[in-house]
């Protein structure tokens, strides 16, 4: 993990519950070097026993994927199209 000054930014935006496609945009770095820094600070915080915040972390996570889902399920009601499963997708 490198780009140290990219760190802050990284996790202001996880806290802003961004996606990782999101913070790879934000800091200027590639989608997977964006989940594995997500993972590894997320690891970093459990170990430092910040629990509350790797709680709000997920949340916000989760969050933002409802938020997406709905979205999704609004545009195919709008062009008359059933839903997939997510499974399928």
């Amino acid at each position: 993990m490198f780009h140290i000054e990219k760190w802050l930014p990284f996790i202001e935006g996880m806290i802003q519950g961004k996606s990782n496609i999101q913070l790879a945009k934000q800091v200027q770095i590639s989608f997977s070097s964006a989940h594995t820094w997500k993972k590894k600070f997320i690891e970093q915080m459990q170990l430092l026993e910040l629990y509350e915040l790797v709680y709000w972390l997920t949340w916000q996570c989760s969050r933002g994927r409802a938020y997406t889902n709905k979205l999704i399920k609004q545009q195919h009601k709008k062009n008359n199209k059933k839903v997939p499963p997510l499974n399928s997708r």
